[in-house]
């Protein structure tokens, strides 16, 4: 050790050692945390509408999962022509839907004629993520890319980011399930989501989606200085209180 001292000038030790991944998450900064994760992959929009609508201060967003993959009376696409007609009587600027099939897609492009519709053309699971950006009278081209979780899915989960001026729009939809690792892999997904922010200072970030997650999971959220919306609206919605219900069985996640 004195004689690579005496030739390099200085010698730095540092410890290597096994985590788990919660852990590597906390020790790492933003750059170490990008090495973790496969590259981004830029997307092109499903279509292109005339122009890109320029967003102020104030933004309007929905999120939806659609539940593409599972039986019902109406048929996929009509259902999901149903949602979008009911989400646009709000006057949304941005939408951004889960668990999309592809027999959705069509009928989400007819729908959303003059929206830009992102989704990960590459993806290989029967259902995926989809957000919608408003078109409009502005001149600025979104920037869309795709975070994927590589071992830490086993269900093809991913991140979908769409770029808007001073604007970041993440969709994602976390990992499901009740095995021991479907919630490792739910929590690891959820903390990487709370270090958006330090991925891109530049930008306001919004996340939004399918959380799947239970109580005590979004501390890492609120950690990292993440607001919870629906706690900060002034409309009364007790009733509508609630993410998900099966028969007379509720939750929110």
């Amino acid at each position: 050790m004195e004689a690579i001292q005496n030739q390099y000038g200085n010698v730095t030790l540092h410890k290597i050692r096994h985590t788990d991944g919660l852990e590597e998450l906390a020790m790492l900064d933003a750059e170490g945390l990008r090495a973790l994760l496969t590259p981004e992959v830029a997307q092109e929009p499903m279509q292109e509408a005339r122009s890109a609508a320029s967003l102020g201060k104030d933004v309007k967003l929905v999120s939806l999962n659609v539940d593409g993959i599972n039986t019902y009376d109406k048929p996929a696409a009509a259902r999901i022509a149903t949602a979008l007609n009911q989400l646009l009587e709000v006057g949304p600027d941005v939408i951004m839907l889960q668990d999309v099939a592809i027999q959705m897609l069509h009928a989400a492009q007819a729908v959303l004629h003059d929206w830009q519709l992102y989704y990960w053309r590459a993806h290989a699971k029967d259902y995926f993520l989809l957000t919608a950006m408003k078109g409009g009278s502005g001149e600025r081209r979104d920037e869309c890319k795709v975070v994927r979780f590589g071992q830490r899915t086993r269900q093809g989960r991913h991140l979908l980011i769409v770029k808007r001026g001073q604007w970041s729009f993440t969709n994602t939809h976390a990992e499901s399930g009740s095995t021991a690792t479907d919630r490792d892999n739910s929590v690891w997904q959820l903390h990487l989501l709370s270090c958006r922010a330090d991925f891109d200072p530049t930008h306001v970030h919004v996340v939004a989606g399918d959380f799947n997650m239970r109580e005590g999971e979004g501390h890492c959220l609120r950690q990292e200085g993440w607001v919870d919306a629906w706690e900060t609206t002034n409309v009364d919605a007790h009733d509508e209180a609630r993410t998900w219900r099966r028969s007379n069985c509720t939750a929110r996640y």
